[in-house]
């Protein structure tokens, strides 16, 4: 009976408190496979793209460790490029329908509008089946009917509602994505209340407001202190040409910060198999910070310093994940792979082709 004891209590002992996630990539490591990758799409007038999609993804896939074990991506380039090929051809010819009549012009965009949710659908299948770790694959089984209902019912819900329901459309979009995830055999589960989207939602338009009304005190003060214009005129001038600016730098702190703010929410309540947790910590205004200083170094160097914003924002976000095992993770990755959920499946009828632009 003790014995018996003593070995429950040290598989309970071998079960940690948690696995934190790491990123083991850097800048200057990723700085010539992004350059290797600008250069060639140059050369190739585009065509080098899909297996430029493929090194970067299995770059930061790679070196995103969980359990000590790296991520896989599966895609190749001749996967994507096919995904590609078929639909510039089918966009190049709704634009000869176009030319040809342009009448058509109308009816074009209703072609394109419910190929919208089926593009988003099929290539989060893609990208999860293509995805793999510790030799089980990802799936992700969510139908047609729901990402209409995700990517254009509520959106315009939403739109219709003057944004007072954007918030319930955007959680109706973030759980349809994440409740329809797989590991192997074992589904994923997310509940998320709708108060925290609002509250989300409210704290992103607080801060657009305030770097609004703080972008529009700082371009004023040269032009106040150099031609000593009314208040009223200053405004009118720094609108006019300062507006895109501010604009630009203000969707992206805010967009930032309100991703922060819904990751949190998606993740602290994703379940795996109905007994695996997980837990996302971003601070949203240090994620908004990193989004800003990102952009405006990127813009300072000419673009030089893209591969080492990319790096430091999915660092960020990669170590403020954490998965709370409730049992042996070794045991339910192996029950995963007797399951069948391995990458010896055979793929699905559009598995081959990435069909996101």
């Amino acid at each position: 009976m003790n014995d018996q004891a003593e070995s429950i209590e040290d598989e309970r002992a071998a079960i940690p408190d948690m696995l934190s996630v790491s990123f083991a990539g850097n800048a200057n490591d990723y700085f010539g496979i992004w350059f290797a990758n600008m250069f060639l799409n140059i050369a190739t007038l585009g065509i080098w793209s899909a297996w430029a999609k493929v090194r970067r993804v299995r770059y930061f896939y790679g070196n995103t460790k969980l359990d000590g074990h790296g991520f896989d991506y599966l895609a190749t380039g001749g996967m994507l490029l096919k995904g590609r090929l078929v639909a510039f051809a089918f966009l190049v010819g709704l634009s000869l329908l176009e030319s040809i009549n342009p009448a058509m012009q109308g009816l074009t965009s209703f072609i394109l509008l419910p190929l919208y949710p089926w593009v988003i659908q099929r290539s989060l299948r893609f990208n999860a089946r293509m995805t793999v770790w510790r030799n089980v694959r990802f799936a992700w089984r969510g139908t047609y009917g729901q990402s209409v209902m995700a990517f254009l019912v509520w959106p315009l819900i939403g739109f219709v509602s003057l944004g007072l329901l954007a918030p319930v459309a955007i959680r109706a979009a973030r759980l349809y994505i994440a409740e329809n995830y797989d590991f192997g055999k074992a589904n994923f589960a997310a509940v998320a209340g709708y108060s925290s989207f609002y509250w989300a939602m409210f704290l992103s338009i607080l801060l657009g407001a305030a770097v609004i009304v703080i972008g529009v005190g700082v371009l004023s003060l040269p032009f106040l202190e150099s031609i000593g214009l009314a208040d009223e005129n200053v405004v009118a001038v720094v609108a006019g040409y300062g507006g895109a600016p501010i604009v630009l730098i203000v969707f992206v702190i805010t967009a930032a910060f309100f991703n922060a703010m819904a990751r949190n929410i998606v993740v602290n309540g994703l379940m795996l198999d109905d007994r695996h947790q997980f837990h996302s910590d971003v601070s949203a205004p240090k994620f908004a910070w990193i989004a800003f200083s990102n952009l405006f170094a990127t813009i300072l160097t000419l673009g030089l310093l893209r591969p080492w914003a990319a790096c430091r924002s999915w660092r960020y976000q990669a170590e403020c994940l954490t998965v709370l095992p409730a049992g042996d993770l070794s045991g339910f990755i192996d029950d995963q792979r007797q399951a069948g959920g391995t990458i010896g499946e055979e793929y699905s009828d559009l598995a081959d082709m990435d069909v996101s632009i």
